[in-house]
């Protein structure tokens, strides 16, 4: 992967006339969408004196006009800037199985022959060619896209047209997602491992790719993607926003939001008290994010110190995710915990605007619930970036939980403190019945079901156990443990009741994970000194602004390079395959337990 970009000196320049598009399956609200919006943003407010004109390419149900994108510039006012959606209805997700190679190829040649009647590649030149910057491709979602958009980089480049392609990766099928990368490999009817990957990461002179993060771009790299392609392009956010001021600096306003969520706890029947400090994590309870975790670390603040109580501000919408929430928010309600689910939508808005009606406040701001909380808590233990390791510095709360290493370790590197998150929150086996014979049968079971689909020789039952005790077990003080995140939700709840049934095991806890003392005593006294220099970090290095520079460099180091030659490697992704089918890659909430 080159460098960051924002540590480059300018060598190539962009032309002065701009011509590009942002390409998604859809424009529904997501986290994608959000990165495409800040990529539009950023170009439009700090490229003013560059002619820039952005097409958005996409199933465009969620969004089909230009003010349905939350963009905080102006475009209509800009003289030299023009944003237009592009609606194409069979960019949407299509899982579909073709009954015949013949078939597949049909339908991805036609829908290339769409996009390119999109694009106005008569206006654009070889020095100034169009940028055709695409978004979670390799996660395969439509089969024909993917293969539509490298048989349009062939046919540029063999017919010499001006434009190339950036492919800004979200995250990879190959990473516990086995039906998407079989929905891939099954597309054409039969079997092809070669032609899935080769439509995955097509690698013609003029496509190039970003990652959010340097896993991302290792994983790129070994699927046979030339390093000098690669650029690092993370997240970034919307500082000017989470900068604003809190109306909830009035107390009347104040009053009103703790009110609106003692409201919505009581029709929920969660338990909420006024009187109590708020802790923020402002994530969806969902498996990924780990949130019970953040329920066994509220229960350990309390056993110090009784003042706090648990804000998790989005509930699951689908699928597993909602069936994991229910248990969780079952446990919450039984066990009395005082701990809120999904209130943020209740009393927030969807958008960065407040609602008003009638001179009164209706929906609060994000920020104004960031505002009254002591911090933000985050647990995940899968994340592509993670803004909830930046928006709390903004707001001048301190963020505290859990640190996913290979995320935070290129936030670190660009100068964030987290030296007071843990890598690692470990319970005692004996706190869950029978732990290390369930823990077993689910990784037997589940791995090797995925090993199979793989088309892979299964492990026996003695080379499981010692990966298992490779990977999973730690001795911690002359106990043997496990990392919390690798249990089950079953077992998670499990370990919490077990853990504070007995004084001896919380201070046993405790002992184990001294980050949990470090923690509360950010929560009792803000680390003012901390809070400044990460905020300062990420107003630095993940504002817009930032974001521009970076896109600044990458789009002219691409209309630079894409015409020249390059020493293709044979694109195979089976080593990525294989990396996520270890078990440092294989965790029970994510496979659904």
């Amino acid at each position: 992967m080159r460098k960051d970009p924002l540590k480059l000196k300018p060598r190539a320049k962009l032309p002065e006339m701009l011509h590009m598009a942002q390409l998604h399956y859809h424009l529904a609200p997501a986290g994608v969408r959000v990165v495409m919006e800040n990529t539009i943003d950023s170009m439009l407010s700090f490229e003013k004196k560059r002619k820039i004109s952005i097409f958005v390419l996409a199933s465009a149900w969620a969004a089909p006009k230009p003010d349905d994108l939350k963009i905080r510039s102006d475009f209509k006012k800009l003289k030299n800037a023009e944003v237009r959606i592009i609606d194409i209805p069979e960019i949407d997700y299509d899982s579909k199985q073709y009954k015949s190679r013949e078939k597949f190829l049909e339908r991805a040649k036609k829908l290339k022959e769409k996009i390119v009647k999109q694009l106005p590649l008569e206006k654009c030149s070889a020095k100034s060619p169009f940028i055709l910057h695409c978004h979670g491709l390799p996660l395969g979602k439509n089969p024909a896209l993917n293969y539509a958009i490298k048989l349009l980089a062939e046919q540029c480049e063999r017919m010499k047209t001006p434009l190339w392609i950036l492919n800004q990766v979200h995250d990879f099928a190959e990473n516990g997602r086995p039906e998407m990368l079989l929905t891939l490999q099954y597309c054409t009817g039969k079997r092809d491992e070669t032609f899935a990957a080769e439509i995955m990461y097509p690698n013609t002179r003029n496509i190039f790719y970003a990652t959010i993060n340097s896993r991302d771009a290792e994983n790129l790299r070994t699927a046979g993607i030339s390093e000098k392609r690669i650029f690092f392009l993370p997240n970034s956010i919307d500082t000017g926003f989470f900068s604003g001021k809190a109306i909830t600096s009035k107390k009347k306003f104040k009053k009103q939001l703790i009110e609106e969520i003692r409201d919505y706890s009581m029709r929920s029947k969660y338990f909420f008290n006024p009187k109590r400090k708020i802790i923020l994590s402002p994530l969806k309870c969902m498996r990924r994010k780990n949130n019970a975790e953040s329920i066994l670390l509220l229960k350990a603040f309390n056993y110090l110190d009784d003042k706090f109580q648990l804000i998790i501000t989005l509930d699951a919408h689908s699928g597993p995710d909602v069936k994991y929430s229910r248990k969780v928010r079952r446990f919450v309600r039984q066990e009395g915990i005082p701990v809120v689910i999904g209130v943020g939508t209740d009393v927030t808005s969807s958008s960065e605007e407040r609602g008003k009606y009638a001179g009164k406040v209706t929906k609060f701001s994000i920020v104004d619930l960031f505002a009254v909380s002591k911090a933000v808590m985050t647990t995940s233990m899968i994340e592509g970036f993670g803004f909830a390791f930046h928006e709390g510095w903004i707001t001048g709360t301190p963020v505290i939980g859990r640190k996913i290493h290979y995320v935070c370790r290129d936030f670190e590197r660009n100068g964030l403190k987290l030296g007071h998150m843990y890598k690692k929150l470990f319970v005692d086996v004996q706190w869950v019945g029978n732990c290390e014979k369930r823990l077993f049968k689910i990784f037997f079971n589940d791995v090797n079901e995925l090993r199979k689909k793989q088309e892979m020789k299964a492990l026996a039952k003695k080379k499981m156990l010692r990966e298992i005790n490779r990977t999973k077990y730690y001795r911690v003080k002359g106990s043997k443990c496990v990392d919390f995140k690798e249990l089950s939700i079953e077992m998670q709840l499990e370990a919490i009741r077990e853990i504070f049934k007995d004084e001896k095991n919380v201070k046993k806890f405790l002992s184990l994970n001294p980050s949990v003392g470090r923690m509360l005593k950010m929560l009792q006294k803000k680390p003012a000194e901390l809070v400044r220099h990460n905020r300062k970090i990420v107003m630095k290095k993940y504002s817009l602004r930032a974001k521009a520079k970076r896109l600044r460099h990458i789009y002219a180091i691409g209309t630079a390079n894409y015409l020249k030659k390059v020493k293709d490697k044979k694109i195979d992704n089976r080593k990525v395959i294989d990396k996520y089918l270890d078990l440092d890659y294989i965790h029970p909430l994510a496979m659904g337990k």
